[in-house]
């Protein structure tokens, strides 16, 4: 349906076009002559200049212009033969407009009007030789710009793609661990048990489902309620024993982010680090305000520099893949060893 539309817009361009060209040409013919010719001139040689204009744009042109080599050959050929054609047929119609009285005197044909009648014909080819590359440069533009969105479509679709597996491979440490406990404490603390069933259940479903946001992002609140959920099921399994500082700070509440990232660096502190020291907790602490959300964490590493360059855990690779996929520039994420602590600093700006 949208090509019929372009063609018949096309069409009735042309059709004006050759309205406005016809009308002018007609007006400054009569300004020099002092009259106007007969309506059928007009109609035979207008219609046979049309028909030339577009039988050198979609014929001569197009099958002389293919291939290189076939130009040399074809083109010359094809220009003198429709030069022949349009002589020979605008003799045959000067013959029909006498015999039709609508030219008084018949049309002696010496070289003056055989070259005035090249000189018509070869104007026309002109015009229909310029229009021709016009509408293969638009051509070739319009190709180029359907290349181009393809790509950028292809692109989009391997990125989601790409996002989509890495985040299909979260969350298998704290799965494990979380069932282990269940295992355990199925007899002797079915309480805990069920309470760490039902948290688990809503991690895996939150990290599995589709994103509900625009553009595969969700409100910061629906993170944060999962990090509590983390944060819980791991005192269940060591008894609240663990030493833990988490700390909010919105002035906000309509920040968007790309799920289960901030839920990678929590799982990470519970995985690596230790939190048995009631001096040295681990910290979690969100912030966000009108440039965007700050996300950092702070723990004790049970071995030392685990986490040298080019060490990192699958979970931290994965979400720095997804991060470069997302924000691209536009977020600051850094690691680093300080002393015994480990330390993270996520800072996604708001775009």
């Amino acid at each position: 349906m949208k090509t019929i539309k372009e063609n018949s817009r096309l069409i009735k361009v042309h059709i004006l076009c050759w309205i406005i060209y016809i009308s002018y040409e007609v007006l400054v013919s009569r300004a020099l002559s002092g009259r106007y010719s007969h309506f059928l001139y007009y109609l035979f040689f207008y219609f046979l200049n049309i028909i030339l204009f577009y039988s050198h744009t979609f014929f001569v042109m197009q099958n002389s212009f293919r291939s290189v080599p076939a130009t040399l050959l074809r083109f010359p050929f094809l220009l003198i033969l429709e030069v022949g054609v349009y002589v020979g047929m605008s003799a045959l119609f000067s013959h029909l407009l006498h015999e039709l009285n609508a030219r008084k005197e018949p049309l002696i044909f010496d070289w003056q009007v055989y070259i005035s009648i090249i000189w018509r014909g070869l104007l026309f080819i002109l015009f229909s030789t310029g229009y021709y590359f016009l509408i293969s440069y638009v051509g070739k533009i319009k190709q180029q710009m359907r290349e181009a969105i393809e790509m950028d479509r292809l692109k989009l679709e391997l990125a989601k793609s790409q996002m989509d597996f890495l985040r299909s491979q979260i969350n298998p440490h704290l799965l494990f661990n979380t069932l282990n406990f269940v295992k355990y404490a199925a007899k002797n603390q079915p309480d805990q048990a069920d309470e760490a069933i039902i948290r688990l259940s809503e991690i895996m479903t939150f990290a599995m489902e589709k994103s509900n946001g625009s553009e595969g992002f969700i409100d910061l609140e629906q993170e944060l309620k999962q990090l509590e959920n983390i944060i819980r099921i791991n005192q269940l399994r060591f008894n609240n024993s663990l030493h833990i500082t988490y700390r909010i700070e919105l002035d906000r509440k309509d920040i968007l982010i790309p799920p289960v990232i901030l839920l990678t660096l929590v799982e990470n502190l519970f995985k690596h680090g230790d939190l048995s020291n009631k001096e040295h907790p681990g910290e979690i602490i969100v912030k966000g305000n009108v440039n965007g959300l700050e996300f950092c964490t702070s723990n004790i590493s049970k071995s030392g520099k685990l986490y040298e360059h080019g060490h990192l855990n699958t979970g931290l690779r994965n979400m720095i893949s997804r991060l470069e996929l997302t924000y691209g520039k536009y977020h600051i994420f850094t690691y680093e060893q300080q002393g015994m602590y480990f330390k993270t600093r996520l800072f996604l700006y708001d775009i």
